[in-house]
């Protein structure tokens, strides 16, 4: 009886066993359908209920080896289920799998021996004392999913999987950024923009177009970059410091333009500033005798806004002499050569001139030392003069052959047939008279049409006391004056000295004894004399100052002389600062063209420097023009031993 009421206890156990588990698969369906299969299921529900069958149908007491055989069965369909949602779950869910610890709670028979199973798990039945076997697990689960915590959950995602889900998303990655290159491919080429190849590439950038934009833009960023402008400045307080400095005559250096290029082992022959933009000034250099293989003479632009480098770089076949920019086209450059050629350059075509005379005699044959331009009969013409005694006059347009051509010769019993021409001035106020100075000292007028008082050809008459060696710089006085000062000439010689002179209107025409008509003299009056400590090189008046001019030579120094102060020395002197502190022989100067406050020289070391001569030598005095006609209205003649 005992034994039959154990076994019925044991019925009773296993079906709770399998009511119990019968919920929970319910359970998990409801929360799993989507991994669960019915189907197997029932296979599982099968198995168990073969498994009771076998347990119960043999009236002994349950052996270890079956209690074995129930734990193994089940332990082998948990697993089963556990690969099969895992299996499921690697298909279906794209989420990432976290790590959770799960809890489950399973009934089995102790273990014991087999002489004391059915004694041991009698006792413990009757003592309704069911035994608990605990234990954890860790498990991979979806966090979005719903899980009792009953369920048990294990999901084993193998090392090969990882890689090649890694694998597919790469694949994904590369092909989305190929699609996305080729849509902006597709995109670019209906717009119109071509991707260029290396070679392509290479091209563009080695192409004149691309090289001349860089250099244009280049400058444009350079020149912002170098501009010198203190935004500290303060008005309120710097008044009346400025006020102190205007008062004295002081010149100061404040540019220095040379190209390591294009200036090294030259001298500077000229220079000019432009009369369209006041920023610019031009020199002219002589040939470098260190290398043969560059070009023999050069022209360089320079600018104030830009001081490392040339605005443009012109290049000539033979030394550049003589350089000036042309006053009726800002983009035209004139040019005279020790050949004897005459070059035109232009701004908007390359290094090369544009336009040059010929070497076949019908022009120079000599250096051109000089050259200016003349309105005259309202064409614009070139006036040109050589050490080979002529004066050519061209056509800017046609320099062919020169329209006119003027040999400068003189009659017996001169010593010299040729007049040797080293600089040529032309007044504007008379832009048919020339004035030529030359090798022997004298200052020569010549007319180039016959007037009433005045025929035309050279003056036989030489000035009445010249300079006693080669004239080497004529200047005119400026015709922008309230006052008509353009008969006052300044000269400068290699015999140390700078004169003054006043140009007297032709006499009457003289008529010989023979009944043939002589040439009128064009006089001209010494006023002033002033001595340099050298020879003078370049003489200027101020464009601005009535009394004002600047001189140089070969000591060295710039001179600022205002004969309405002071006749007897320059008021202000300076010296360029060169690199080895000798003195430098300055060849030529120029006054800026519209505020007069900028003196450019230039000599041996082909350094161009631009002096500031401040407000006191450039801003126009009251009652200055009126004293300054005074003053030579004396006709007194004054000597300066400086």
């Amino acid at each position: 009886m005992e034994l039959k009421a154990e076994i019925e206890a044991k019925k009773a156990k296993l079906a709770d066993l399998r009511r119990l588990r019968d919920q929970r698969l319910q359970q998990s369906t409801q929360h799993r359908d989507v991994y669960a299969s019915p189907s197997r299921n029932g296979d599982r529900r099968a198995d168990v209920d073969q498994l009771v069958a076998e347990l119960v149908g043999s009236p002994r007491t349950p052996t270890r080896a079956a209690s074995r055989l129930f734990r193994e069965d089940t332990a082998s369909d948990v697993t089963d289920e556990r690969s099969e949602i895992s299996f499921e779950r690697q298909k279906s869910s794209d989420f990432e799998p976290t790590l959770t610890i799960s809890t489950a709670t399973l009934f089995d028979l102790a273990p014991s021996s087999a002489s004391d199973d059915v004694q041991t798990q009698s006792s413990s039945t009757l003592k309704g004392n069911p035994i608990k076997i605990m234990y954890s697990k860790e498990v991979q689960t979806d966090d979005l999913q719903d899980y009792t915590v009953d369920e048990v959950k294990d999901t084993v995602v193998s090392p090969a999987t990882v890689e090649e889900e890694l694998r597919r998303r790469i694949k994904e990655e590369l092909e989305q950024d190929m699609k996305l290159r080729k849509e902006e491919r597709v995109a670019a080429e209906s717009i119109g923009i071509k991707t260029l190849t290396a070679d392509e590439e290479t091209a563009i950038l080695e192409s004149e177009q691309f090289i001349g934009f860089l250099e244009s833009s280049s400058k444009i960023i350079e020149r912002a970059l170098e501009e010198d402008y203190d935004v500290l400045y303060d008005y309120s307080t710097a008044s009346l410091a400025s006020m102190d400095n205007a008062s004295k005559s002081e010149i100061r250096q404040v540019y220095q333009f040379f190209s390591e290029k294009w200036s090294s082992n030259r001298a500077i022959t000229s220079i000019d500033w432009s009369p369209h933009f006041p920023e610019l000034v031009l020199a002219s250099y002589s040939k470098n005798t260190a290398s043969v293989r560059e070009s023999m003479g050069i022209v360089q632009v320079w600018s104030t806004h830009l001081q490392s480098r040339p605005e443009f770089v012109f290049q000539a076949q033979s030394d550049v002499l003589v350089a000036k920019f042309s006053p009726f086209n800002a983009n035209l450059i004139i040019g005279g050569c020790q050949n004897g050629q005459i070059l035109v350059w232009d701004t908007r075509s390359g290094t090369e001139a544009v336009h040059s005379s010929s070497l076949n005699g019908s022009g120079h044959a000599h250096p051109v030392y000089s050259l200016d331009f003349s309105n005259a009969s309202g064409s614009n013409l070139i006036v040109s003069c050589s050490t080979d005694g002529r004066i050519c006059t061209w056509i800017i347009d046609m320099l062919a052959r020169p329209q006119e051509v003027i040999d400068l010769k003189l009659p017996p019993p001169s010593r010299t047939e040729d007049i040797a021409s080293t600089t040529i001035g032309i007044p504007k106020a008379d832009p048919n008279n020339f004035l030529v100075g030359s090798e022997d000292g004298n200052i020569y007028s010549y007319n180039r049409v016959s007037r009433t008082n005045a025929k035309a050809g050279l003056s036989l008459a030489t000035t009445p006391s010249g300079h006693f060696a080669p004239v080497s710089g004529i200047s005119f006085h400026p015709s922008n004056s309230p006052i008509d000062l353009t008969d006052l000439i300044l000269s400068s010689s290699l015999d140390w000295t700078v004169k003054l002179w006043r140009l007297k209107k032709p006499a009457d025409i003289n008529c010989r004894t023979d009944g043939t008509s002589a040439v009128s003299n064009i006089s001209l009056e010494n006023l002033a004399e002033f001595s340099g400590a050298d020879a003078m090189y370049d003489v200027a008046w101020s464009p601005v100052r009535c009394g004002v001019f600047a001189s140089t030579g070969c000591a060295g120094t710039v001179d600022i002389w205002d004969i309405t102060v002071e006749t007897g020395a320059p008021i202000a002197t300076n010296r360029v600062n060169s690199t080895n502190g000798a003195p430098e022989s300055l060849n030529k100067l120029a006054w800026d063209k519209k505020e007069g406050k900028l003196l450019a020289v230039g000599g041996l070391s082909a350094v161009l420097t631009l002096f500031d001569v401040g407000r006191n030598l450039s801003v126009v005095k009251p009652g200055e023009w009126t004293g300054m006609r005074k003053l030579i209205a004396s006709q007194k003649v004054v000597v300066s031993n400086a």
